[in-house]
């Protein structure tokens, strides 16, 4: 909606446009600047509360309000007893210590304010070109696989199939970070604005706001849509996946060992970073993803979220989840409560289905991938040196590496209790499902990791 829209549907408590303007002051914000506003009974409950406040009290409470908010966020940079009663209440509020020591403190503020500055600093010194460029061999083999997938898929149907091909075709793979990051020139231009004073910490502060200030300008004048603004650093070890900005992320900070790695066998980066990849992809196209178009617009209707699917595709899919939710449906989970004592939770099947059918079919693509990546370099099969090993063995392998995890027992109980996928239904659960596997190890009819009971995925 414009700005003059929001003002006018919140009763003109607030002038946001006046607002908007200040903030982005060379951009030439109007009240014809349109926004995107998620939850407008906020907007619409904040004019409520502030119209109800006695106008002759009104500018002292609000006043008073914006100090403290404003003392509260530089609360950390103010004089010890600043800092000391803010800490206390911290613990007092959540039951643990806040502060995790001036290091890694003084660090955050450095990635907050110069996250761009360390990323150029990351890629020119420890990335290696070669990873970044070879990674897109599993993004687009990747994709490649889910189309051949659902090209074969008996429960979508023609129209169905076609729409989930061509919303494939839109998904844009952010691999490593922009090939502006990389250049000198570039990153001294950005800097160029900012002045910094070895002496003057709370003035470096300040002057960080208002350079902040200066970049959010000047992404709204470069960058329009902000479809090209990229959310990670460059250093991050976090893969994403956005479905409204129909994007899938790799930053080159998971680019490395042991998740991806181009000297090592192709066959491991797949099973690792492939069946990350191949279960965000897969989601674009899955129940998550049939609510939004290929434009990552969402499907509205007269009775709510609609969908790209057919009605009959929407039917043929309960059986599949049904399948999967029994197959879950008996699984407990032997957890250790936070007061040290061993409970017994069931696995919530009915809430983690969607999730479960990502990770396995994630695994199949990253195998099927592998494969076409085979095929295309007209590379033999052969045993991996020294470990007795197939390359199919070696996919699963790498997946199951991946998700090894060490979990806090609070967070352990935690997804116990609301469903989550730990690193048991990541692996044996998702291992278990693939005929695949099954063949790549030779598994017994009755093994543990041979499921009775497959389900049909994709």
């Amino acid at each position: 909606m414009s700005l003059s829209a929001l003002t006018a549907d919140t009763n003109s408590v607030i002038d946001w446009t006046g607002q908007l303007s200040y903030l982005f002051n060379t951009v030439g914000v109007s009240g014809s600047t349109v926004v995107y506003v998620t939850n407008i009974d906020y907007f619409k409950g904040l004019s409520t509360f502030l119209s109800s406040l006695r106008e002759q009290d009104r500018k002292r409470i609000l006043h008073n309000y914006f100090i403290w908010r404003v003392l509260e966020s530089y609360v950390q940079e103010m004089s010890w007893e600043y800092i000391h009663a803010n800490r206390e209440v911290y613990v007092d509020l959540h039951g643990r210590a806040q502060f995790s020591g001036v290091y890694r403190y003084c660090f955050s503020l450095s990635e907050f304010y110069m996250g761009d500055a360390l990323s150029h600093l990351y890629i020119t010194q420890f990335l290696s070109k070669e990873n970044k460029n070879t990674a897109h061999e599993i993004t687009d083999n990747i994709r490649s696989a889910l189309k051949s997938q659902i090209s074969k898929t008996p429960w979508m149907d023609t129209p169905t199939r076609k729409y989930a091909l061509e919303k494939l075709d839109q998904i844009n793979f952010k691999i490593g970070f922009p090939d502006w990051l990389a250049n000198q020139g570039e990153i001294d231009d950005l800097y160029s604005s900012l002045m910094v004073n070895a002496s003057d910490f709370f003035g470096n502060l300040l002057r960080m706001n208002q350079f902040m200030r200066i970049l959010w300008n000047a992404d709204l004048q470069r960058r329009g849509t902000g479809h090209e603004e990229w959310v990670h650093v460059a250093y991050d070890t976090t893969a994403s996946f956005s479905m409204l900005w129909n994007e899938v992320a790799a930053p080159a900070g998971i680019l490395q060992f042991p998740i991806y790695d181009a000297a090592q066998p192709h066959s491991t980066s797949f099973g690792s970073l492939g069946s990350i990849i191949g279960m965000f992809v897969h989601r674009f196209v899955d129940d998550w993803g049939r609510i939004l178009d290929k434009h990552g617009q969402l499907i509205d209707t007269e009775n709510g979220p609609g969908t790209w699917w057919s009605n009959s595709t929407v039917t043929k899919y309960k059986a599949v989840k049904q399948c999967v939710q029994n197959v879950y449906s008996n699984l407990n989970r032997t957890v250790l409560h936070p007061d040290n004592q061993w409970r017994t939770v069931k696995v919530n099947a009915s809430y983690l289905v969607s999730s479960s059918i990502a990770q396995v079919n994630g695994l199949k693509l990253a195998l099927l991938a592998y494969h076409d990546w085979i095929m295309k370099k007209s590379l033999d099969e052969r045993m991996v040196p020294g470990l007795d090993m197939t390359y199919d063995q070696m996919v699963f392998l790498a997946h199951a590496q991946t998700n090894c995890e060490v979990v806090d027992r609070w967070d352990a109980y935690m997804d116990a209790i609301y469903g989550g996928l730990d690193s048991e239904l990541k692996v044996n659960m998702a291992l278990g499902q693939l005929k695949e596997f099954s063949k790549a190890f030779r598994c017994e009819k009755k093994a543990k990791m041979n499921h009775a009971k497959k389900c049909q995925y994709y």
